[in-house]
């Protein structure tokens, strides 16, 4: 069964070899639909993977969001604590959003080396091409749907699972 994980919490599992996504993108309280909650629900069945999700339950929005707010920081570095030490970053970029905060976290996310990219930008979303320029300059494909960002990452979950039987074969072995 899939965990999912959101501030200001940790994983408490042991995820050396499982699938742990963080879930970027759109979140603009009140104005992105809460499109990480459809993806946790769709990957609710699937084992050993484990979903970072950004959307804070208990935020909010009068917080200052300066660094002198201890909340607002604790946020801000959970978030990019967790980009760095997963294994693959899942984007949404939601046409009815402007995302300035998430346009700036894929900046900062395609610089991470071992990790594994699905960016879904929708046509329509107002700096598509700015994302499709980075996305492109670092080797990463750019998908218009939530489904094809999915297959990508039913592959990525795949392609993990089969590693992962194959090293357990391998010590058995040993």
């Amino acid at each position: 069964m899939a965990y999912e994980v959101k501030p200001p919490h940790e994983c408490e599992l042991d995820i050396d070899d499982d699938a742990h996504v963080f879930l970027a993108g759109s979140i603009e309280m009140g104005t992105a639909r809460d499109w990480q909650r459809d993806v946790v629900r769709r990957y609710a069945n699937f084992e050993r993977v484990v979903f970072f999700n950004p959307r804070r339950d208990d935020w909010d929005s009068s917080w200052a969001q300066t660094v002198d707010n201890p909340k607002f920081l604790e946020q801000v570095n959970w978030e990019l604590e967790h980009i760095l030490d997963v294994n693959v970053v899942f984007f949404y970029f939601d046409p009815e959003t402007k995302a300035p905060v998430s346009m700036m976290e894929l900046g900062f996310a395609l610089g991470v080396d071992d990790t594994e990219f699905v960016i879904v930008c929708p046509p329509g979303f107002w700096r598509r091409g700015n994302i499709e320029i980075m996305a492109n300059l670092c080797g990463e494909v750019v998908y218009d749907t939530l489904e094809e960002g999915y297959k990508v990452l039913d592959e990525i979950i795949a392609t993990r699972a089969e590693v992962r039987m194959l090293r357990q074969r391998n010590d058995k072995r040993q």
